[in-house]
């Protein structure tokens, strides 16, 4: 689609095979933080043996680690993950130095001002003398070895050692002397009825282990409490840090009684305190010194006792209803945190703070991620014990983790020597820099499918609606605020505060948006686009918030739910005690729709992690994405449904629209698809894009009778242009998978056959608002996506039409966006997050050289189709089949066959709800 970017090849040895521009916001901390940067590249650009450095740390050439996380078809490396460290002070004297350097400004979610370090990584060909050790001066030999059943971890500053049983850390040692005491670091518990419980390892998988960063991951149970734990600790080069992430998962299922997924159900896990502990290895602390916030004044105290306890987000909003347990109550009991140091209280709102105990001209510093935004959390020391509470014992409540549910936290550790005298060492934990690539080389690179060129300037309506989302009262971050879209369940979601419109429920309406739309997606790009870090402040949490509590991640329960996306809450009320799970059971005799809730087809967005796991690395992304398109899968097999005892046939759920009858194109199909296809670029399991391309035959044909479908029924058929979205992207997708031409060509008709129907059809949904329930401006901001469907379309059409298709989407998007700019209520979640998915896709497809480039990739077209067989649901089927005499003979005739039933019991819905208990 893009042609490669170009290259500065360089006639010296070792030559420089590509130099990418990347950029560093400087002027934070001075003190050094790892860092990661994700690299796109052209096809056929990077071999997976090339070598990178990076100009920029001290003035010369290093070398850096990299990890390819994903390849083109030929191999080449399509996104590489980057490691490197940085810091103010180096950064700051290379301004002076090097030309290729100059300040920029970036914006910063406080809207101060923010200088960025410009650089260049640089791929390139290892020479065969001796010159290649000359200009890199990092060590190169990886980090961690393995020693028995422990691994051993040596950045050359420290040793940490890891094994099996209840420890996270078995030890830390550095020129002899050790940090901890015997019982290591550990992962503890104490349950509903305080009981204590360990955390057991039992695997232990390395992940990266380079000359700069090494990843270890830890799996096991905790105690006796049913509940598990992925851990995954980094150790880098040269440093005391260790970064411990870890998350506590429940995998039972909800029992969902009559459709409703309160707190309080069965299938949840209460306990009171989750921590990570630790004994230091002095007996006696010869200090406590601690900092509430970065760079704010130093306190100490000889005090044998001192905790550090944040209650609340510390907000104006503290005490909203968005927080009741399982019991309809809020306990949070004060607005923000306090401070014990023996006998002395103090208090305050936001904290973000570093704690250290100083022994023996040794201390262990500690700061967790998200501190106060995914509270309840806490720091103790008692002694020379420090435990940094995730879930804190001080809380006036249990915890519950529901069925499926999980939580995700880090906290990071720094064990070191000397006297300490500041803790801006760690200060950066709660603003750390975020490296980007340049933006222009990341659309030129054509590894995010149609990205604009950053040199696109927003039209003024655009520009208006994406500033309204990042700044002022109509923010995502003023949106936090308006529901206190705070603690470690609610973290990063975003508040559907267009459903207050039609509530009939009283006070501010607490609504979930759950990543409608994808959300996470729209945002990424724009932060790739601008470098804009507001946009990334808002992605994160939004991602890791997906991850954790939007995905049902259960095997028990049955297959139409496991592993699925838990779809936004139910429109016009408060989503109550059922948390970020549809329906509640005080929704009864007012919900809009039959309760039901669970993870729906309709609702099921992945890209945004695919593109996450790039942009990061995270694995728990990549898994997710997977996860969702085995989902998709299982929703499909009639064999794991409860009718699969009558019958083999596909169930039809994971293409349906609005009904189980109608399998035509609706984004029930389309999202199947998308995540489909994520899974197979994420895992390259060619079973995913198989299956993608039995949904798409099922869905949708070349020669199909459009008028059957009544897609001008905009309540019911609105979705239509969703699913062609997806047509185009599976084309995209699939451009380099040659055993699929035929299938690209199918699609590519079909999207044409469509397309020519709505450029005679097609009309503005609001010049029909008396046929709409609620005409409000979601209609206008859904109307760009008819308009970008025909601009796709006329790009890959032959030239004759493109004209007249190109001319109706103009059209469209002109009005469009005129009718969207008449509506107050324009900056309301929904409507921006359909513009956030729809403008970047305007953008690439308005530019001739992107649609003259995208041509490329027309398939070629083959006209033997054959006819759509007409395809029916399982359930569907069977009724039919059991209205049959002759059929419930053959039936009845089934049930006596063993084999049958060694089948049926081995694949069935029921044997799913009792695995692993």
């Amino acid at each position: 689609m893009k042609t490669a970017p170009s290259v500065n090849c360089i006639t010296d040895s070792p030559r420089p095979v590509v130099e990418v521009p990347f950029s560093i916001p400087s002027g934070l901390h001075s003190h050094a933080q790892p860092l990661r940067l994700a690299v796109p590249l052209p096809i056929g650009c990077v071999s997976d043996s090339i070598r990178w450095e990076a100009t920029g740390l001290d003035g010369a050439l290093h070398e850096v680690q990299h990890r390819v996380l994903a390849k083109w078809p030929d191999g080449s490396a399509k996104w590489t993950l980057i490691d490197l460290r940085y810091s103010r002070t180096t950064a700051s004297s290379l301004q002076e130095q090097l030309a290729m350097f100059d300040a920029e400004e970036l914006g910063h979610a406080e809207g101060t001002k923010l200088s960025a370090v410009r650089g260049l990584l640089h791929a390139w060909e290892p020479a065969r003398d001796v010159r290649y050790n000359e200009r890199s001066s990092s060590a190169t030999a990886p980090l961690i070895r393995q020693q028995g059943d422990a691994f051993v971890v040596d950045t050359g500053k420290r040793i940490f050692r890891i094994g099996r049983g209840s420890h996270v850390l078995e030890s830390v040692t550095g020129d002899g002397q050790p940090w901890l005491d015997e019982s290591g670091c550990r992962l503890v518990c104490l349950d509903e009825k305080g009981r204590l419980h360990l955390f057991q390892v039992d695997t232990i998988e390395v992940e990266d282990n380079g000359p700069v960063r090494a990843s270890v991951a830890l799996k096991g149970k905790l105690g006796k409490t049913g509940l598990r734990i992925s851990a995954r600790l980094s150790f880098f080069a040269d440093s005391a840090l260790c970064r411990v992430e870890f998350t506590v998962e429940n995998p039972r299922c909800a029992r969902h009684q009559g459709g409703y997924w309160d707190l309080g159900d069965p299938g949840s896990v209460l306990v009171q305190e989750l921590a990570l502990e630790m004994v230091a290895s002095w007996s006696l602390n010869e200090q406590i010194t601690w900092c509430e916030q970065p760079n704010s004044e130093l306190q100490t105290t000889n005090a044998d006792y001192f905790s550090l306890y944040q209650d609340s987000s510390g907000g104006e909003n503290w005490h909203c209803r968005n927080h009741v347990n399982r019991e309809g109550h809020v306990k949070q009991r004060f607005r923000g945190y306090i401070v014990k140091n023996g006998s002395l209280e103090t208090a305050g709102l936001r904290a973000n703070p570093t704690v250290a105990m100083l022994g023996h001209n040794r201390y262990i510093a500690c700061a967790i991620e998200e501190f106060w935004q995914k509270g309840p959390s806490a720091i103790d020391l008692r002694g020379t014990q420090l435990r940094a509470a995730t879930w804190p014992v001080h809380f006036d409540d249990l915890y519950e983790l529901q069925g499926g549910e999980h939580n995700s936290r880090v906290v990071w550790l720094d064990f070191g020597d000397g006297q300490l005298n500041t803790l801006d060492h760690l200060s950066w934990v709660y603003n750390p820099a975020v490296p980007t690539v340049d933006a222009n080389w990341i659309a030129d690179s054509g590894a995010i499918p149609f990205m604009p060129n950053s040199l696109v300037k927003d039209g003024p309506q655009l520009a208006s609606i994406l500033d309204s989302a990042i700044v002022g009262p109509e923010s995502f971050f003023a949106k936090r605020e308006a529901i206190d879209e705070y603690g470690w369940r609610n973290y990063g979601d975003v508040w559907a505060d267009h459903e207050a419109a039609f509530s009939v429920d009283s006070g501010t309406v607490i609504s979930h948006y759950n990543n409608q739309y994808d959300l996470l997606y729209g945002m990424l790009i724009q932060f790739l686009k601008t470098e804009d870090a507001r946009w990334w402040q808002l992605a994160d949490p939004l991602a890791r918030h997906l991850m954790n509590i939007d995905i049902y991640h259960t095997k028990e329960d049955k297959s139409a739910y496991n592993g699925g996306m838990f779809w936004h809450t139910a429109h016009y009320h408060n989503a109550a005690t059922c948390s970020h799970r549809s329906y509640s059971k005080n929704m009864q005799g007012k919900a809009v729709s039959a309760p039901g809730g669970g993870p729906g087809n309709e609702h099921n967005y992945s890209a945004g992690l695919l593109l996450y796991h790039y942009l990061t690395g995270s694995v728990p992304a990549r898994d997710a994405v997977v996860e969702m398109a085995e989902w998709v899968l299982a929703m499909d097999d009639g064999d794991q449904h409860i009718l699969g005892w009558v019958s083999h046939d596909p169930t039809g759920l994971a293409t349906c629209t609005r009904e189980l009858s109608f399998q035509g194109p609706g984004r029930g199909a389309s999202n199947s698809i998308m995540t489909l296809l994520n899974a197979w670029i994420a895992s390259s399991n060619s079973l995913y894009l198989d299956k993608a391309c039995e949904f798409i035959r099922r869905t949708i044909h070349p020669q199909d009778d459009v008028q059957q479908y009544e897609l001008l029924d905009a309540e019911n058929r609105w979705s239509y242009t969703v699913y062609l979205q997806a047509i185009v992207f599976f084309i995209e997708l699939t451009r380099h998978a040659t055993q699929y031409g035929a299938i690209r060509a199918y699609a590519l008709e079909s999207l044409l056959h469509y397309a020519r129907w709505m450029t005679e059809n097609e009309r503005m949904y609001l010049d029909h608002a008396e046929t709409l329930e609620y005409p409000t401006e979601t209609w206008a901001a859904q109307d760009l996506r008819k308009g970008v469907v025909l601009l796709m379309a006329a790009s890959l059409c032959p030239s004759d039409e493109r004209q007249a298709i190109a001319e109706k989407g103009t059209w469209i998007l002109d009005r469009a966006w005129s009718s969207l700019a008449t509506f107050p209520s324009r900056s309301c979640t929904r409507p921006v997050a359909i513009v956030l998915q729809q403008c970047y896709l305007q953008q690439f497809f308005e530019n001739s050289a992107n649609v003259y480039s995208f041509q490329a990739s027309r398939p070629a077209p083959q006209f033997a189709w054959t006819t759509r067989s007409s395809f029916v649901p399982q359930k569907l089927l069977v009724r039919r089949q059991l209205g049959s005499r002759s059929q419930i003979v053959t039936f009845t005739t089934r049930l006596f066959q063993p084999i049958f039933w060694r089948s049926k019991i081995r694949k069935s819905w029921l044997a799913s709800r009792f695995r692993n208990r």
